[in-house]
């Protein structure tokens, strides 16, 4: 979609063109008046329609596991959508929809609240609907971390932007990289309210296998790990907590010495 303001022309009711077809047979100040008339006609009309069509605003980044990434006023740890307005212009988001299924596309309708250029707008989906502009925003429905469609859509019903369903991991969003234009993309580093800047991942990866099941064992052994992906790092720990990028590499099997003795 592109991010540039575009400004449609219309075509003018019949009225207006039989308004100026009638001017011509009318003396000449007559006709003055009535093209002044049109052409001020013509240019409103422009005007009002390119704010009206200047749909600038994206879903820029959608979270639907959040366990511990962005906390809302009372503490809990919702989904949520960002928005981004790509324009050069505020837009009054009143009468916008937010919803997760395409047949109802407002399901949850946005208060009076408006979104300046370049800035971001989070909206909970956390079942609690709350519009208060004053406050933070909750919408009346949540997203499934195993996959829901994310819709925006104009006042008239015209579909603005859409997330496709897709699996969420964990405390990992989706987002757009650069923002509001780019592609989708998962993040492992989250950027809620700010520009989507962190080490973007085109896809989730199947987790490696192990040659050892988990267990207790009475003798040392190997332990070789396994992926079904090509040119992929794998990072261990072996003190049970979760391995990181600064984790050491997997770079073969990893002696597993017997405790006993």
């Amino acid at each position: 979609m592109d991010g540039n303001r575009r400004t449609r022309l219309f075509e003018l009711p019949k009225p207006f063109s039989i308004v100026i077809m009638n001017a011509i047979m009318k003396p000449p100040g007559g006709l003055q008046m009535v093209r002044r008339l049109s052409v001020l006609l013509f240019i409103a009309f422009i005007c009002l329609n390119s704010i009206q069509g200047s749909a600038t605003i994206r879903i820029n980044e959608v979270m639907a596991s959040n366990g511990t990434t962005l906390a809302d006023e009372d503490g809990d740890f919702g989904d949520w959508i960002e928005l981004y307005n790509i324009g050069h212009e505020p837009v009054n988001l009143h009468g916008w929809g937010l919803s997760d299924d395409y047949q109802r596309p407002f399901r949850w309708v946005f208060p009076e609240v408006a979104l300046e250029p370049g800035r971001f707008l989070v909206v909970f989906a956390s079942n609690k609907d709350r519009r208060d502009p004053a406050n933070e925003l909750h919408t009346n429905f949540a997203i499934s971390s195993s996959g829901e469609d994310v819709v925006l859509t104009r006042p008239n019903g015209d579909r603005v932007d859409e997330l496709p369903p897709r699996f969420f991991p964990r405390d990992v969003s989706v987002g757009r990289q650069p923002d509001g234009t780019g592609a989708w993309y998962f993040f492992d580093e989250p950027t809620p309210g700010a520009t989507n800047a962190t080490t973007a991942f085109e896809t989730i990866l199947d987790p490696p296998t192990f040659s050892h099941q988990s267990g207790f064992y009475s003798e040392a052994f190997e332990l070789s790990l396994y992926s079904n992906h090509d040119d992929v790092t794998i990072h261990y720990t072996l003190d049970g907590s979760t391995p990181t990028k600064e984790s050491p590499k997997y770079t073969g099997p990893i002696p597993i010495a017997s405790r006993e003795g």
